[in-house]
């Protein structure tokens, strides 16, 4: 799991030089639209070779990186 928030956290640091803590709403920087939020999916998926469902972005984990990490791992391990 530290494998993924730091890549995760990496990529908020450099795409929107932001260091969000890992149990924080992202997406309530306000530095992240919905652009912003299709190019990590992206990222994310293409990483880890996982495919986001609509019923995902309706999980509240997903809108924070230790929640996403763990969406992350639970789709890593249904593969």
């Amino acid at each position: 799991m530290d494998k993924i928030l730091s890549s995760i956290q990496e990529w908020l640091l450099t795409n929107h030089s932001l260091d969000v803590d890992i149990n924080a709403r992202y997406i309530d920087s306000g530095l992240i639209d919905s652009f912003d939020m299709i190019n990590l999916i992206v990222y994310i998926e293409g990483t880890y070779n996982i495919k986001f469902s609509s019923h995902d972005f309706q999980d509240p984990r997903f809108f924070t990186i230790s929640g996403l990490c763990e969406l992350i791992l639970e789709k890593i391990s249904d593969v």
